[in-house]
């Protein structure tokens, strides 16, 4: 499959990330975690500077997450964290821009079922590289290749080596950068949990390799989605 020329579908969280999906493809054509694709598994070659995104939470990550959840709508999002790079420099989310995803689509013909159990970097999620493109309603994101997920005690963290796409070049040291966090409430009490850093949204300028820590308090997040810090690194 031309990954190329692929779409990803954005749901709910098209208010969320400010991403217009008109027409776009079913979400299982991006990379999912242990599927030999290439997402998430570790298995990209990577021969020169790796650029990783980490976002540690407040709380622990459960061994075991539930996904494709019975109180999710088909094609809605259970689950997203993502970063953000303002590769233009313009300040907002635009045509050109790179992103790294996790995340997980509810998928009514999902062999498993309802409300699967499993770890996060052993399931079916999603983990893939996207540029965001120009379309008739603004833009949306067009998957251009797989990311690495590495799951620690509380973090997450996103890679992909430098020499994995042309695209992933235009990331520099100083390209401004937001984080995003979602889940969708189980409880239906709120339409979705979520967290961002910067609080108000926008991109920031981050120094590789020094954490940022996330003080707002957020009433409407999760134990999945509540941020504590960010990490960006560049490395060989």
């Amino acid at each position: 499959m031309d990954k190329t020329s692929t779409y990803i579908k954005t749901g709910i969280l098209a208010f969320a990330f400010a991403v217009f999906t008109s027409g776009c493809e079913d979400s299982s054509d991006g990379y999912k975690l242990g599927s030999g694709s290439g997402g998430g598994g570790g298995s990209n070659q990577q021969t020169t500077r790796t650029l990783s995104a980490t976002i540690k939470l407040v709380a622990d990550i459960p061994a075991n997450i539930t996904y494709n959840r019975s109180t999710t709508t088909h094609n809605d999002y259970d689950y997203a964290w993502t970063v953000t790079f303002d590769v233009d420099g313009d300040g907002n989310e635009s045509a050109g821009d790179l992103a790294m995803w996790l995340y997980y689509i509810k998928d009514d013909s999902l062999a498993e079922g309802e409300d699967v159990s499993g770890p996060i970097n052993e399931t079916a999620f999603y983990a893939d590289l996207l540029e965001s493109i120009e379309s008739i309603d603004g833009f949306q994101y067009r998957v251009i290749g797989p990311v690495n997920v590495s799951v620690g005690t509380n973090t997450i963290t996103l890679s992909v080596s430098m020499d994995s796409s042309e695209e992933i070049t235009s990331i520099q040291e100083d390209t401004p950068v937001k984080f995003y966090t979602y889940e969708d409430d189980p409880s239906g009490s709120t339409p979705y949990y979520f967290d961002q850093y910067p609080d108000d949204g926008g991109f920031t300028t981050l120094i590789p390799g020094t954490e940022y820590s996330d003080s707002a308090l957020v009433f409407n997040s999760s134990l999945l989605t509540n941020i504590e810090s960010v990490l960006i690194e560049f490395t060989n």
